[in-house]
């Protein structure tokens, strides 16, 4: 009879510390969730986006994040002062996307759209770099705005958790205009879907199936920016 007391006194401290511990990670979850919805709110497509503020030169703080860039003849402070002038929207924040957003956001993008309908899976976090463990559910599009707001807060994000498709293809794309152009689209998803959308509106799309190595090559092509 004592050791069937003893046996369910110590079965019950178990499952009262495992409760214990799961409304920790729960309370964790939720404030980070909080956090991120503050941070990031959903943003309605048929909103229409400010224009982003005009520059002329860079701040000190501009020079020095952006120094190192900054000595690239071909590039230079008129390329920095184009780029942060810029916005773009990226559709798909998985494999391709999130190296494409991590360097776009890391040389000073002024604005970044990130669209996607998919959520984070425990399977994505070997090649989707933005996303981590305590991301697991999360729409992508919001973890990848979180995760690129810690690495540059100056960059606008703004997550879209939809799809692309015929009905809202035309409204969300032409709020992305690239030098008074037709639009700037990164398109890094795989979804033939996706791509057919675009090939119906006759949208300029760099369709981004390449190797992440290429991405740094691919995207800081300096005569885009002068």
């Amino acid at each position: 009879m004592e050791q069937d007391v003893a046996r369910i006194i110590a079965e019950l401290t178990a499952k009262e510390k495992e409760v214990a511990d799961l409304k920790a990670k729960l309370e964790s979850l939720q404030k980070d969730s909080h956090t991120t919805a503050s941070l990031h709110p959903m943003k309605d497509i048929s909103s229409t986006l400010d224009h982003l503020r005009k520059k002329a030169s860079l701040n000190n703080d501009e020079i020095m994040r952006y120094s190192r860039q900054l000595l690239l003849p071909e590039f230079g402070v008129k390329g920095q002062v184009n780029l942060l002038k810029t916005s773009v929207l990226i559709v798909g924040c998985g494999g391709l996307g999130c190296p494409v957003a991590q360097y776009l956001a890391s040389a000073g993008i002024g604005r970044l759209g990130l669209l996607d309908y998919d959520t984070v899976e425990l399977s994505n976090l070997h090649r989707q770099v933005l996303h981590g463990e305590n991301r697991i559910g999360w729409p992508k599009a919001f973890s990848a705005a979180e995760s690129l707001k810690r690495l540059n807060s100056t960059v606008e994000c703004i997550p879209y958790h939809v799809q692309l498709t015929p009905e809202n293809a035309m409204q969300l794309i032409q709020q992305y205009p690239f030098f008074n152009s037709s639009g700037c689209l990164r398109m890094c998803s795989c979804d033939i879907r996706i791509l057919y959308v675009c090939l119906e509106f006759s949208f300029a799309v760099p369709y981004c199936q390449a190797f992440p190595i290429l991405l740094p090559l691919l995207f800081f092509n300096t005569k885009l920016f002068l």
